[in-house]
């Protein structure tokens, strides 16, 4: 729950963060409200990347957060078509200026707090928030990691040789080596060195650098990756690599065409380990459908999400899976092995002629179950549309009269109960409804163990959302 540059899955994050940080400059220099006094960052002495060393790995159990059970749509259920891929738009497309955002109607919430530059922190670009295995939150950029401690951010690593790639469930962090033949783990003292010998293969970086993920953790310690090419897992002494023909999805596209890109998340409710597949050019061109693994084998290679693009993944708190199959959502309902889908309206806002993909997804405490679609005109496919689903109907969430991006799509609930969602701006959410809440563009959102809410909001501010304040 991740999308490539401008021309991989769309609005990666990590690309169009760049193009829009000089639109929001001075909006996002100002937009967490009057700063409380930053909290102080006192980094210890941080770890550059050496030669790596030789250190013996271990694996470690990872616990499973429980989520707050809420009710899901409940549809009727329609028979299980096979899903068409996307249309790709034939011209090159260029992103669209994004508007700046608006003054907020409303004072910003008295809880909302600015930290401080992520520079102030870290160096580098693409900062992002990160919950490892053990559930500790992470703040990590291209050059960089650190982990939060109480209310002091740690510098754990700097100047990494390569992609950093998570933290796994002993605190270790992976980088993918300049090279992609091997990836090493640091343990705060010594580099281990895995290649060849231990089952890695090289990673193909195509025309973007996305071409490994933050890993996640599965609920027996095992550390699992997706990379542009294939899915990979870690079990404390090898790493045991699952090609597309692996997992029943024949061959990757040629990267001269279509680039692929694999999205993964772990279920929390049953430790399953779900993956999509898409296809990228200058916009969706296909993809190979989901697949499942439950510890023993692969499943999914007859259901309705067997062929077409998922870019998106996400399980709600009553365990149910929804997920993107080009444009049309679907949810799976485990327990009864149901396949539900939810077609977007006929027309797409704002003046754009269809919908391209689901790109995100993230249920609500409401029963809403809130989509990101990639719009597309007659020669480019640059913006997104904010829905929410529920009892089968899609309701478009527009802040404007122009389309928006969104660059994390989160719901997170606060420690005094009220829940928040982060698209295009924020929003807190109801039953009764939604409200705007704070014309902020947040980039990436994480939740820490004590139940804060931290979130960077463009063009580089750490912010968090302390109902304790």
């Amino acid at each position: 729950m991740n999308i490539g540059d401008l021309g991989h899955q769309t609005f990666n994050v990590r690309r169009l963060t760049v193009v829009l940080a000089g639109m929001v400059l001075i909006a996002g220099l100002t937009a967490c409200s009057t700063p409380s006094p930053p909290t102080t960052s006192s980094p210890k002495p941080t770890a550059s990347a050496p030669a790596p060393a030789t250190a013996a790995p271990s694996s470690t159990t990872t616990p499973s957060p429980s989520p707050t059970t809420i009710p899901t749509a409940t549809p009727t259920a329609t028979p299980s078509p096979t899903a068409t891929a996307t249309p790709s738009p034939a011209a090159t497309r260029t992103p669209r200026p994004t508007r700046t955002p608006e003054p907020t109607p409303t004072p910003l919430p008295e809880s909302f707090r600015r930290v401080g530059p992520v520079a102030d922190i870290l160096p580098g670009d693409d900062a992002r928030l990160h919950t490892a295995c053990d559930g500790s939150l992470w703040l990590a950029t291209d050059q960089g990691v650190a982990r939060l401690d109480g209310d002091t951010w740690t510098v754990q690593l700097t100047g990494p040789t390569g992609k950093i790639a998570g933290v796994d469930g002993d605190g270790r962090i992976w980088v993918v080596g300049e090279d992609y033949t091997e990836i090493s783990a640091w343990d705060g003292d010594a580099w281990e060195v895995y290649g060849a010998e231990t089952g890695w293969s090289p990673v193909t970086d195509f025309w973007y650098d996305d071409y490994a993920d933050w890993g996640q953790c599965d609920p027996v310690g095992q550390f699992w990756l997706a990379t542009t090419q294939d899915i990979r897992v870690f079990d404390g002494e090898k790493w045991t690599v699952f090609t597309s023909q692996d997992l029943g999805m024949g061959q990757v596209p040629d990267p001269e065409g279509c680039a692929p890109s694999f999205q993964m998340t772990i279920l929390k409710s049953t430790g399953d380990v779900w993956i999509g597949e898409c296809n990228w050019a200058e916009g969706t061109c296909g993809g190979q459908g989901a697949r499942w693994f439950d510890g023993a084998a692969w499943h999914g290679a007859d259901s309705p999400a067997s062929q077409g693009c998922v870019a998106a993944l996400h399980e709600d708190p009553a365990g149910n899976v929804w997920l993107g199959v080009g444009n049309v959502l679907w949810q799976y309902a485990p327990t009864s092995g149901s396949w539900t889908s939810f077609a977007p309206p006929e027309e797409a806002p704002f003046g754009y002629r269809f919908h391209g993909a689901v790109l995100a997804l993230a249920a609500d405490p409401f029963d809403r179950l809130w989509v990101t679609e990639l719009i597309c005109g007659p020669a480019s496919c640059d913006a997104h549309a904010l829905y929410y689903v529920q009892d089968g109907v899609w309701t478009l969430m527009p802040t404007g009269e122009e389309a928006t991006y969104v660059l994390d799509l989160r719901v997170a609930t606060d420690t005094a109960g009220t829940s928040w969602l982060f698209g295009d701006i924020v929003y807190r959410l109801t039953e009764a409804g939604v409200t705007p809440a704070a014309y902020l563009m947040p980039t990436s959102v994480a939740v820490d163990t004590s139940g804060r809410i931290w979130f960077i909001d463009l063009p580089g501010m750490l912010c968090t959302i302390d109902a304790d304040r």
